[in-house]
């Protein structure tokens, strides 16, 4: 349990790297409720629900940059979504990948089960891209050698991937995964 304590240790200090997520959440959700009440009066109610599994993965990507940026860089509001833009190119394209993930796991029962697995990837890619190597097939060979080293910190952080998909409960989890994996990250490399 050292490294959950740590996460929590180095995450109660920085707890202002919740506000990006509140707001970031909020718009997110709202938007997502707006395009499953309306769009399906316009187009195939297949296609809201792509739009907005893409608002979802879009809305993850975003906070878990924004959490990440506040965890290594600063806690200001302002600059954490200025780096959120210098990464904007990654958080969009991680967000659409999530978000297609999400929609295909969606005709499989059960399916929370592995979009949570797809945030947890997405933790973890995130603390590899503010160390400059966004590579996913480095990650994934990562995280194959480190589950060896330190299970039940992944168990941990698939976990919190898991809550991520519930409201409230995603603006802490959210920050303490991507700290999580950073912390994984930094040790286990």
């Amino acid at each position: 349990m050292l490294r959950i304590e740590e996460t929590f240790k180095e995450f109660l200090p920085k707890l202002g790297i919740i506000l990006p997520v509140i707001i970031i959440t909020i718009i997110g959700y709202l938007a997502d409720l707006l395009t499953l009440k309306f769009l399906p009066l316009f187009v195939n109610s297949i296609i809201a629900s792509i739009v907005a599994d893409f608002i979802i993965g879009l809305m993850l990507s975003f906070s878990i940059c924004t959490s990440l940026a506040g965890f290594l860089f600063t806690i200001e509001l302002r600059q954490e979504f200025s780096i959120l833009k210098d990464y904007l190119s990654q958080a969009v394209m991680f967000g659409i990948v999530s978000g297609l993930f999400f929609f295909i796991f969606g005709f499989i029962p059960f399916s929370i089960f592995l979009d949570a697995l797809s945030v947890s990837f997405l933790f973890v890619l995130y603390s590899f891209t503010f160390k400059g190597k966004s590579s996913i097939g480095y990650s994934l060979d990562w995280i194959s050698r480190a589950i060896g080293q330190d299970f039940l910190s992944f168990v941990i952080l698939y976990l919190l991937a898991l809550l991520s998909f519930f409201p409230v409960s995603d603006i802490i989890c959210i920050p303490l995964g991507a700290i999580l994996a950073y912390n994984l990250r930094r040790d286990l490399s």
